[in-house]
């Protein structure tokens, strides 16, 4: 396949073409202006972190070589997915990895989401990559989306509250 053909996947619904292909620089500014809500609706905790600081991590994510690809249909951009390689030393295996899925609010419930995640899976199937990866918060309704698109539960992280360690007479 063409690198043309590997940016951009064309898929003609009904009346119309939707288009994923790799941000431009409009679309990284548009991106660029939703990442605290991204993060603030996908994180489900509270955390006390600057805009500023939610939209250098990804930031640094696209200098580490992480791209954005966009959603694009009837010239409306809908959504977008920031994905990269990445290597799991322990099964010595590449692997793509999803860090950001977002659908802007107006297109929700319309299939963006599937759409931009199946775009991910081909996208990675074509470079010989056997497995996608996310994280996601346990009380995120896009958990309900993944596991209906196929992703499984692989790792748990367990979470144990501790008490100040002076209380316990530690200090």
């Amino acid at each position: 396949l063409s690198l043309r053909r590997q940016r951009q996947m064309c898929i003609r619904d009904r009346m119309n073409i939707m288009t994923i292909r790799c941000a431009k620089d409009n679309e990284l500014k548009l991106i660029n202006k939703v990442i605290p809500k991204l993060f603030k609706e996908a994180m489900m905790v509270n955390f006390d972190l600057s805009d500023a600081s939610l939209r250098d991590m990804s930031s640094q994510l696209l200098l580490q070589g992480a791209k954005y690809y966009v959603l694009i249909e009837e010239n409306i951009c809908k959504g977008f997915v920031l994905i990269d390689k990445k290597t799991d030393y322990l099964e010595q295996q590449d692997y793509g990895f999803i860090y950001e899925l977002y659908v802007f609010e107006g297109y929700r419930r319309q299939g963006v989401a599937k759409k931009l995640i199946y775009f991910v899976n081909d996208f990675f199937k074509r470079q010989h990559i056997g497995e996608v990866r996310l994280n996601v918060n346990v009380q995120n309704k896009a958990k309900l989306l993944y596991e209906k698109v196929g992703f499984q539960e692989r790792n748990i992280t367990c979470l144990l509250y501790t008490s100040d360690a002076a209380d316990e007479g530690l200090g």
